[in-house]
């Protein structure tokens, strides 16, 4: 059994991970990101193929797709689905990891709405969801 875990929103994705070096301090104050565009529209584009790959990988074997997002906003259903596919006995489990921010995306990357703008109309606006 296979399960393919990732986030729906590619930019929330993106930003984390440029956040995540900075989590041993804690408590620290974190200053908004400047992103660039290109360099989003080429890990978007890496992050969707990654995905893809993967479920190609294992499209012969049980899968279940989990995002974040689901786990975040309906964390008891997606456990109970996710241990009804994995064909384990319901245990309730609770998330041991806090949310380590909970900034908005404007508050979080200096150019959001330049960005937000550049992306309109484009396959990645829905992430700009601000």
């Amino acid at each position: 059994h296979i399960v393919s875990l990732h986030r729906r929103n590619l930019l929330r994705r993106h930003l984390s991970f440029h956040v995540r070096p900075k989590r041993a301090v804690p408590k620290s104050p974190l200053t908004p990101l400047t992103l660039d565009s290109d360099q989003l529209v080429a890990d978007f584009e890496h992050q969707t193929a990654t995905i893809a790959a993967f479920d190609r990988r294992f499209h012969d074997h049980p899968l279940i797709k989990v995002t974040y997002e689901d786990l975040c906003t309906n964390y008891e259903a997606t456990m109970r689905d996710l241990q009804r596919f994995l064909n384990v006995p319901y245990r309730r489990l609770k998330p041991e990891t806090p949310k380590l921010s909970s900034r908005t995306l404007p508050e979080a990357i200096q150019n959001y709405h330049e960005l937000k703008e550049q992306f309109a109309g484009t396959q990645w606006a829905g992430f700009f969801d601000d």
